[in-house]
């Protein structure tokens, strides 16, 4: 069965050289992966944390073998991060927050199924499906509640894209947000680490032949059955929420000298 490409689209937050996201597709496997925000300003080598996670599955993707089950390949690509992350620790110092981490959507074309490892999301033939993490709805609500209190207590918050009081007030809370990283419970969350993870925690999604696959990481906050569609709905909700706080609660809005709140990536394809 061969994949055909539609669409494909990457756009970083801030550049192409910080973007964190990045995308596969191949013979055997398409995917969407969204490295994860380190906690930490240190840069390896001029790469954050994320930059690293999202590269290294980029390049490991396409090597799996064809007929690996999700099981498999996550623990697979897990591996790849841990050897990474000894890589790192050989040539710099390197604490547990800055771990290269990162979530991705996986589109297996021999097995025909979709992987959701984490908090990207997709689409088949119009049908959304994501895989959110409880630990962020409380953070999010969390900067939403701070802001709004300074709102109603007559502060001004037209200068959050320099001075964010709701990101400093959950920072402390991201920071140790690793904690719930690959484990049972209700703010449990998967992440590809170096670490194993819970494979009950991961969405698995049966694709039909010839259907209309979407797969996107969460710099979109609606994903529509089209490119056009899903930026137009992201131009419009910054505009009337610019700092994700009031319709689109994010755990930071738009930074100065960014042009959105998160990096995003929309790969579009035909089984």
């Amino acid at each position: 069965m061969i994949m055909r490409l539609n669409k494909v689209f990457l756009q970083g937050k801030k550049s192409e050289e910080a973007c964190e996201d990045g995308y596969v597709f191949c013979d055997h496997y398409a995917a969407v992966v969204d490295g994860v925000t380190s906690k930490s300003e240190h840069l390896f080598d001029c790469k954050t944390p994320g930059r690293i996670g999202m590269e290294v599955l980029c390049r490991e993707i396409p090597l799996l073998e064809p007929e690996l089950t999700v099981g498999q390949a996550v623990q697979k690509l897990s591996l790849a991060l841990r050897k990474e992350r000894e890589i790192m620790s050989r040539e710099h110092e390197v604490t547990l927050l800055e771990y290269p981490r990162a979530c991705a959507a996986i589109y297996s074309n021999s097995r025909r199924e979709i992987w959701l490892v984490g908090d990207c999301q997709c689409s088949v033939n119009g049908t959304l499906y994501t895989n959110p993490k409880k630990v962020d709805d409380v953070m999010m609500h969390l900067r939403s509640f701070v802001l709004q209190c300074q709102e109603l207590a007559g502060n001004e918050v037209s200068e959050l894209a320099t001075d964010d009081p709701g990101r400093r007030a959950i920072l402390p809370f991201l920071k140790q947000q690793y904690l719930f990283e690959n484990t049972d419970g209700v703010f449990g969350y998967p992440v590809l680490s170096g670490e194993r993870i819970v494979e009950s925690q991961l969405v698995v999604i049966p694709v039909a032949e010839g259907s209309l696959v979407t797969l996107a990481t969460d710099g979109y906050p609606t994903l529509h059955e089209s490119l056009e569609e899903s930026e137009a709905a992201l131009a419009e909700i910054l505009v009337r929420d610019p700092f994700c706080y009031r319709e689109n609660l994010q755990t930071k809005g738009i930074q100065d000298g960014n042009v959105s709140f998160d990096d995003r990536c929309f790969l579009q394809f035909t089984t």
